[in-house]
């Protein structure tokens, strides 16, 4: 990949033609709940969702419905980067009559990992995360269960988040307005 090579992420894609004409056999909520979830048009709210459920089909051979889907986050890469992403995170439950696989033409490789384990793993040197990843996956490790994530995706705030990259003394750093950001040690490392 030419953005992000050799990073761990969660499964997804960008909104592509497909996307944009809501499938008759849509169920769950509707496209303006969505669009009042993310603040955006119901026509965007329909294509995020159907490239979500499109992409983690195409990623993890797991069949979706709108119904499964919770809205979580939405990160905005900073604008001094030469490419923009507006990224929309959802959480969801692995169907009971389903398994998902890493075995798809879209990964490199892949694992399913609690978000804590995989926390630890890049705090071990062993993966590389993202920070809206690394944010995501701090939130949910804070949760008892799938279930609750599920809840919580139900009316936690959505707000856009976009950080700011600095250079100081030919070093990078990120700072994240309201964002905590922490070690899987405990250490708190605040902005990043």
């Amino acid at each position: 990949m030419a953005f992000a090579p050799d990073v761990t992420v969660f499964p997804g894609g960008g909104v592509d033609a497909r996307d944009r004409h809501r499938p008759a056999t849509w169920r769950g909520r509707p496209p303006s709940w969505w669009a009042d979830r993310f603040g955006c048009g119901k026509d965007l709210a329909s294509a995020l969702v159907c490239a979500a459920l499109r992409e983690t089909f195409e990623e993890c051979g797991v069949r979706l419905s709108a119904e499964a889907l919770r809205p979580w986050a939405n990160w905005i890469t900073p604008t001094n980067r030469p490419r923009r992403y507006n990224t929309r995170f959802f959480v969801a439950a692995l169907p009971d009559d389903q398994a998902a696989s890493c075995l798809t033409t879209e990964v490199v490789g892949g694992c399913w990992l609690r978000p804590s384990a995989a926390l630890g793993s890049a705090d071990d040197g062993n993966l590389q995360l993202m920070v809206p990843t690394r944010a995501c996956l701090q939130e949910l490790s804070r949760l008892p269960d799938v279930a609750a994530a599920l809840e919580a995706g139900e009316t936690r705030p959505i707000s856009p988040i976009m950080p700011t990259i600095r250079i100081q003394d030919g070093r990078e750093s990120i700072d994240v307005p309201g964002v905590q950001i922490e070690r899987a040690t405990g250490a708190r490392h605040g902005r990043i």
